[in-house]
């Protein structure tokens, strides 16, 4: 026989593994809202960044990293255009920060390292490099979501740079990299050649 009381504890208490779906939702609750707050809302963008596929030794150039936020469907024409142009996207937030690395060189930020991205045109970042090692070295650009809380990480490009040491920078090079001991004990020993050779010479005549 039908029994109202029954329809109504059966539609007011869920079966139990209803209940444990429930337990689980609330137990992790607390970490997705975490979540949520670290990791800022995102959008694909392209993205492009140049630099020279060769450098002089303690010569300084300049690396530029571009983010198109307009539409457009490339961040290459914000770019010099006059070295080794790479493309690629990137998931970026409201703020983002740039920064350019490498264990070769000296670099010096040109521009803000944290920027709000516009809408309207292309953001670019750019760096004075300068050389401080030869041979095939790497630099790297990362990029950073920053938005009311810690830096979140959202994409890494790798440049290599050959660096050459020609003319006169050979021997920049040479004084860099030799042990100062070394070169003012060979120093010394010049002068000391150099002065017994004057005396030699004063008694032969």
């Amino acid at each position: 026989m039908f029994s109202p009381s029954k329809c109504v504890a059966c539609c007011t208490q869920p079966p139990s593994h209803i209940w444990h779906v429930l337990s689980l939702v609330s137990a992790y609750l607390p970490a997705l809202q975490l979540a949520t707050q670290l990791v800022p809302c995102l959008y694909g963008v392209p993205v492009a960044h140049e630099t020279p596929s060769a450098a002089e030794y303690k010569r300084p150039f300049e690396a530029v990293l571009a983010i198109d936020a307009t539409g457009d469907d490339t961040a290459v024409d914000a770019l010099p255009g006059h070295g080794n142009i790479s493309e690629g996207t990137a998931q970026v937030s409201r703020t983002v920060e740039a920064r350019l690395s490498g264990s070769g060189f000296a670099i010096k930020a040109m521009t803000p390292e944290q920027q709000t991205i516009s809408p309207l045109t292309e953001n670019t970042w750019r760096w004075s490099v300068t050389p401080l090692t030869a041979g095939n070295q790497e630099l790297t650009f990362d990029i950073y979501a920053i938005d009311d809380g810690p830096a979140v990480p959202l994409r890494t490009f790798h440049n290599t740079v050959t660096v050459k040491v020609t003319g006169l920078n050979r021997a920049i090079a040479f004084a860099d990299q030799a042990n100062p001991l070394a070169v003012f004990l060979g120093g010394v020993g010049s002068v000391l050649a150099g002065l017994f050779g004057a005396i030699k010479f004063v008694r032969r005549r």
